[in-house]
């Protein structure tokens, strides 16, 4: 990629006064090529949410999570924390005061086989706790637990 660069992504968060977008696309304004990283996040520099280039501020910056071999499905944040949702995982993330490494990510599933969420735009957020569905169950999910609450409603 040569550039000028135009980023987007299909979901977008907030968190440390950064934007956070997830499964990316990069359009190379020079060639009019769209290159997409469906397991990348990006995000903005501390308060400043037009600066995503890391080399002009280095408190933003991406991950392109290279060590889970599934795609990111939604994004969410619970007060201190995110949680990025692949389909065969979940990611969370917290601020680590830094401005160079601002986010510190812990697979909470990495496997093929994890507890993740299987159809995009399917999570559904209020206040402090997140819902989305896995293969197994319906699952709410907070900052401190993740609990299945489908009960017969996932089976029909």
């Amino acid at each position: 990629m040569v550039g000028p660069l135009a980023i987007g992504g299909l979901y977008l968060g907030e968190l440390n006064n950064q934007l956070i977008l997830a499964n990316i696309s990069v359009l190379d304004q020079n060639s009019g090529v769209i290159y997409s990283f469906p397991n990348m996040i990006w995000w903005s520099a501390n308060g400043l949410p037009l600066q995503w280039d890391p080399t002009q501020n280095t408190s933003a910056g991406f991950n392109p999570f290279l060590d889970v071999p599934d795609l990111i499905t939604g994004l969410v944040t619970l007060g201190i924390a995110g949680y990025i949702f692949r389909t065969d995982g979940i990611t969370q993330f917290a601020t680590t005061g830094s401005a160079v490494i601002p986010f510190a990510f812990d697979h909470m599933w990495a496997s093929d086989h994890g507890i993740g969420n299987v159809l995009p735009f399917s999570i559904a957020q209020y206040g402090p706790t997140a819902a989305f569905i896995s293969t197994d169950n319906i699952y709410s999910l907070s900052v401190s637990s993740s609990t299945p609450i489908g009960g017969t409603a996932r089976d029909f």
